[in-house]
């Protein structure tokens, strides 16, 4: 199944990716590494998650240990979706666009981003395990999304749907984990810091 891009969407798309190509060099190379950052830091965040669990009680540090689990199956459920609807990245069918990344190779569909999933699995589970933690981490997983339109990969709707799965996902997953821990009779999961 191909659908058709929404206009506004190729419009925004050019206007990133333009923008990118004429920033400074040092903001070039940034954008051009933010993918693989994003992924890093998200993998860093979730060993941070449970490390820090470790001094909370049994089921708040089962649901650190699931945050990385329910995360996988975002992605899974990603491309599943990938697959599906099979939408041509926009460095193949958006003409005179100058982007930052390599293209990727054929079959590599666009729509929805993983990155973003990963990014908006990354702030959800720090929202439901250390809210404190949401400050830092909200800004730059945003940016980190966002910026897979800005090397020319992605469209703002790739980037905003796989935000929006990532979290839902994660979200749904954690919230069903934390009923299944609170079994009758037990004490409940306290709610996460603020």
């Amino acid at each position: 199944m191909v659908t058709a891009v929404p206009q506004p969407s190729i419009d925004i798309y050019r206007f990133a990716a333009d923008i990118a190509y004429r920033a400074p060099d040092w903001l070039r190379a940034v954008l051009s590494v933010s993918g693989t950052t994003l992924l890093v830091g998200a993998a860093g965040l979730f060993i941070v998650l449970i490390i820090a669990a470790r001094g909370k009680n049994r089921w708040h540090r089962a649901l650190a240990v699931l945050a990385p689990g329910a995360a996988t199956v975002a992605y899974l459920l990603n491309e599943l979706l990938k697959e599906t609807i099979r939408q041509e990245r926009p460095c193949r069918v958006v003409t005179g666009v100058m982007t930052l990344a390599s293209c990727p190779e054929v079959d590599s569909w666009s729509f929805p981003s993983n990155h973003a999933v990963i990014a908006g699995a990354a702030i959800a589970a720090v929202w439901l395990l250390w809210r404190r933690l949401s400050i830092l981490i909200l800004p730059l997983a945003l940016l980190g999304a966002a910026s897979r339109v800005l090397v020319g990969v992605h469209y703002p709707h790739d980037v905003l749907v796989g935000l929006l799965l990532g979290g839902a996902v994660t979200t749904l997953v954690l919230i069903a984990g934390r009923r299944l821990i609170a079994v009758p009779g037990r004490q409940r999961l306290p709610q996460p810091p603020r």
